[in-house]
């Protein structure tokens, strides 16, 4: 069986047996879908990459966030990632989740450029019976048409606007941005995340701005409506999950999120 090092845990976690046939040519792979499924606890993984075969990167449970030199992408429930082939990245989990990849050939309509999309309920049933099968086989009637169906799908998705922006460049604004992120500094607001990094909060704003084009209040509410996205489609109520991304009343938070989403969270979740 093919493993996955999990840093956190210390150990191997059992992956799903994919990676030697995705190793083959695609033009001598009779496998037009294939799969990466794993359960994990915290951490951060590197799903195999084998060019020239794109992923689309979805979480079925638990808190996720797909990393590019770019962007993070949050992966609550309903969404997911499509990463190009050429695309470095890699996953960061916030305690227990289950992380589902689909690999496929490319085409000519295939994106170009790592992108967040809607996940519909038939893509991610589709998804999970794909997964039950490892690979669809081009040599098994079936399983091809199956295959069709989810390029279709995959085909059709709308992008979504869960995308958090990164400095492009190491220094003092991706430093903090990645330390908000991995929700090691969130609770500081930016007071205490300039603190931390040694410096005023005005240095931060003009790095941020200067990396960016965007403030980090503006830029670190969108972190906390993507914290409230996941603890609405967790269960909570608007009432809770306006609590906890700062908002006084429910009232000021669901105009803000509409501001940012054009929809109210209730409609966004389901």
């Amino acid at each position: 069986m093919n493993r996955v090092a999990h840093r956190t845990a210390g150990r191997l976690a059992p992956a799903r047996p994919v990676v030697s046939s995705l190793r083959r040519g695609v033009g001598r792979d009779p496998a037009l879908v294939r799969t990466f499924g794993l359960r994990l606890g915290s951490g951060t993984i590197a799903p195999p990459r084998v060019e020239p075969w794109h992923q689309l990167v979805t979480a079925a449970s638990g808190r996720a966030t797909v990393h590019t030199a770019a962007a993070a992408f949050p992966l609550p429930a309903g969404t997911g990632v499509w990463i190009p082939a050429h695309v470095p990245y890699r996953i960061a989990l916030a305690g227990p989740a289950e992380v589902r990849l689909l690999y496929v050939r490319p085409c000519a309509e295939s994106r170009a450029a790592a992108v967040p999309l809607e996940i519909t309920p038939l893509l991610a049933e589709l998804i999970a019976r794909t997964i039950e099968h490892g690979a669809l086989d081009a040599r098994i009637p079936a399983q091809r048409r199956l295959a069709a169906v989810v390029a279709d799908e995959i085909a059709a998705l709308h992008e979504s606007t869960l995308a958090i922006p990164l400095p492009p460049r190491p220094g003092l604004a991706r430093d903090a941005a990645i330390a908000l992120i991995a929700d090691d500094a969130r609770a500081l607001g930016i007071e205490g995340v300039a603190a931390l990094c040694g410096v005023s909060r005005r240095t931060l704003e003009r790095a941020f701005a200067r990396e960016l084009g965007v403030g980090i209040a503006i830029w670190l509410r969108r972190l906390r409506f993507v914290d409230a996205l996941h603890a609405l489609r967790a269960g909570s109520s608007v009432t809770d999950a306006a609590f906890d991304a700062g908002y006084a009343a429910p009232s000021a938070f669901i105009a803000a999120f509409k501001r940012e989403f054009l929809t109210t969270p209730r409609a966004f979740v389901r």
